[in-house]
């Protein structure tokens, strides 16, 4: 019977999707750039407010771009001692009141890698390009050119998972435990895994811990509010929102669930391309999203009420 369950849940996903392929709706911001034709995945700055960031699927070079909620690209960001076999995904958070950038080079579609890796990076710097005047005293009228920075990565995480190689396209942050999920891309579920890690810690080698799996196909993209109250999980139809139940410790089952019960609670995505990335915005009232695809569109989408969960002990 379960297994009929999880087949007709997956059926649905797949009949969500067919808005995946259509136009973004009318009066959509799309980002100023042809640098980006993937967005695969998708970090809100923890410097600036209005910076976002993303970075192209796999085939690219080991490379960030910064833009903000207008679509104006403000800075591309060479991530040395990385490689780029299959970005994926990112995400952002804080440690140590220190900002850094993740991100995961953890595709694996023909389950052939023996370890995916996970880059992690102080987020830079970047300046604010002002808008270009018209020639009537705000400005020259020419458009001043993104910035060109680089930085080194501070940690490189070999990952491998407890039964061989898994296909992944989606990294969130747990502020809670400190931790990074990992989230499965499969046909009828979704396994989540924790990855535990030191910011400081230059080269680490981790096996991945499973805390849970839930029905949710094809997972393209993960975020987890700053409260660490919300984990999205996206995919090429609706996002499926989970919501904490307890501050467990790590090794405990996992602490997510939907607020539905054994039904997933599911968030109707705005009509895309081919959407692979997702993130909440600072106080989790939105879901921001890409697609891949040029030129790049931002959507939004809004989250239902919050209900009142257990404090952080």
């Amino acid at each position: 019977m379960k297994t009929v369950i999880i087949t007709l849940l997956s059926m649905g996903f797949l009949l969500a999707t067919c808005a995946c392929g259509q136009k973004p709706a009318p009066g959509t911001i799309y980002l100023n750039s042809d640098k980006v034709t993937e967005s695969s995945g998708l970090a809100r700055s923890r410097r600036l407010e209005r910076l976002l960031w993303t970075h192209n699927d796999s085939g690219d070079k080991p490379q960030l771009f910064a833009f903000d909620a207008d679509g104006r690209l403000h800075a591309t960001l060479e991530v040395k001692r990385a490689d780029a076999v299959d970005w994926e995904d990112m995400c952002s958070f804080t440690h140590a009141e220190k900002p850094f950038l993740a991100v995961a080079d953890v595709g694996d579609n023909g389950h052939s890698r023996k370890h995916v890796t996970i880059y992690g990076l102080e987020e830079p710097t970047v300046e604010f390009i002002p808008v270009a005047g018209n020639g009537d005293g705000n400005g020259d009228g020419k458009a001043t050119k993104p910035a060109r920075l680089s930085a080194k990565t501070e940690f490189e995480i070999k990952v491998t998972y407890p039964h061989g190689p898994i296909n992944c396209e989606a990294i969130a942050y747990d502020p809670w435990r400190q931790q990074f999920i990992l989230a499965s891309k499969e046909q009828l579920r979704s396994q989540l895994f924790a990855i535990s890690f030191d910011a400081q810690g230059g080269k680490q080698e981790v096996r991945a811990q499973l805390i849970g799996s839930f029905p949710v196909p094809t997972v393209t993209g993960a975020s987890i509010s700053d409260d660490g109250h919300l984990l999205a999980l996206g995919t090429y139809g609706p996002s499926c929102l989970l919501r904490r139940t307890s501050a467990k410790t790590p090794g405990s089952s996992t602490p997510w669930q939907s607020a539905n019960g054994d039904e997933l609670e599911l968030l109707p995505a705005p009509l895309r391309g081919q959407g692979e990335s997702i993130c909440f915005n600072k106080d989790a009232t939105k879901l921001l999203m890409t697609s891949e695809g040029r030129p790049m569109p931002l959507l939004v989408s809004p989250i239902p009420s919050v209900q009142p969960v257990p404090t952080q002990p």
